[in-house]
């Protein structure tokens, strides 16, 4: 019986260590590869916020001259700037995307992204994805209340005009894996209305608010809510394979300076940072996949059919 045992326990090991190094080749494939989009995602809450309120993980500074460099970096090291609707035209094969091209996205929708970020990006005629929390009052922009403004309709109308797509972010950019499927319809339906209606086209761009995880009910619900384009927390750059409701980002932390940045967004850099992204979280994915079934099968008529007949 032991002999039996541990034969299952070595097959059972020598599965997973497949299954590990087959990741860790395909991950490797995947950033190392030539059509990687870099993808970049920035928040630009102001100075002050060094001083006096928590260095939190989720806050994240790149001043406007940080920012410059960088963007003239990328510029003249050869990387164009490209839409997320260029990607999804490349995934259905109606066009080729160029060498080296890049995805910025800018979050949240405060005030100084438009003062500091967007006279930057505009300069170098720069494609960018804005994702905006329509409602004033969450508590985004409420924490920084005498630091840092939300945007103003005006101000998100003149920021489409000067090609930066808008997305949504949720109505109050709450955790959507801790909300009632309700209230989760409610965050994406709201905010999608909202700003449709200030920039009269469809929102079809959506984003996973911080330390929070894209999960298959989500995924659904932001499908069926006419979202094309899902951006979780994950860590790492896309390609034409990437699934779309399903991509990476990497953002780009406090004051970094070029030095850093460079070495930042290289390939070896963003493989050591999605495999440690992937293993510090693997608990909570398992946990949020875990869920996701549980979930499924409350919701299936033919588990509750099953479990009448049982009775």
């Amino acid at each position: 019986m032991s002999e039996i045992f541990s034969k299952i326990v070595l097959v059972l090991c020598s599965i997973s260590l497949l299954l590990i190094l087959l990741y860790l080749l395909d991950t490797f494939r995947e950033e190392f590869s030539k059509d990687r989009i870099l993808t970049l995602c920035y928040q630009r809450p102001p100075k002050l916020l060094t001083r006096g309120i928590s260095r939190s993980g989720m806050i994240y500074l790149s001043y406007s001259i940080r920012f410059e460099e960088q963007l003239s970096y990328l510029a003249h090291h050869g990387y164009q700037a490209i839409s997320i609707y260029d990607l999804l035209a490349c995934q259905e094969k109606k066009q080729k995307l160029p060498h080296k091209s890049l995805l910025i996205i800018l979050d949240n929708g405060y005030l100084s992204n438009y003062l500091h970020l967007y006279p930057v990006i505009r300069r170098y005629d720069f494609p960018a994805l804005m994702l905006v929390t329509p409602d004033p009052e969450s508590e985004v922009f409420t924490q920084f209340r005498g630091i840092d403004l939300p945007l103003t309709s005006r101000q998100i109308q003149e920021m489409r005009v000067g090609n930066i797509l808008i997305g949504s972010h949720g109505l109050t950019c709450r955790p959507f894996s801790k909300l009632s499927e309700e209230e989760l319809m409610e965050e994406l339906g709201e905010s999608k209305r909202i700003l449709e209606e200030i920039i009269g086209e469809k929102i079809e761009c959506l984003a996973i608010p911080a330390n929070d995880f894209l999960d298959t009910r989500t995924q659904t619900l932001a499908q069926n809510a006419g979202y094309k384009v899902v951006f979780g927390n994950h860590v790492g750059t896309n390609n034409r394979r990437s699934n779309p409701l399903n991509l990476r980002k990497i953002t780009i932390k406090e004051d970094m300076d070029l030095s850093e940045f460079k070495k930042f967004i290289s390939p070896a850099s963003i493989y050591r940072q999605r495999i440690l992204f992937d293993i510090k979280k693997s608990p909570i994915m398992i946990k949020n996949f875990i869920k996701s079934i549980r979930r499924k099968k409350q919701t299936d008529p033919r588990a509750s059919t099953s479990g009448e007949l049982n009775k």
